[in-house]
């Protein structure tokens, strides 16, 4: 099922990230910034949850449109 991300998803996205191999074990700083919502409420998190998140993505507005989303 494909949810809006809450806060108590952090710890797991962040291990997602790191067993992806595409962040460092200390190199999560930015993202668990991001997943608290420091990019502004523009940007939406979703979480892929089977029975814990197994995957994350998150869209945007994309600047100077109207109407167009970009998915991260």
């Amino acid at each position: 099922m494909i949810r809006p991300t809450r806060p108590d998803d952090t710890a797991a996205i962040l291990a997602l990230a790191v067993s992806s191999g595409l962040f460092p074990q200390d190199g999560t700083g930015v993202l668990a910034s991001a997943l608290q919502g420091e990019l502004g409420p523009d940007h939406v998190w979703l979480t892929d949850d089977d029975g814990g998140p197994v995957g994350v993505a998150y869209y945007a507005p994309e600047r100077l449109t109207d109407g167009t989303w970009n998915l991260y």
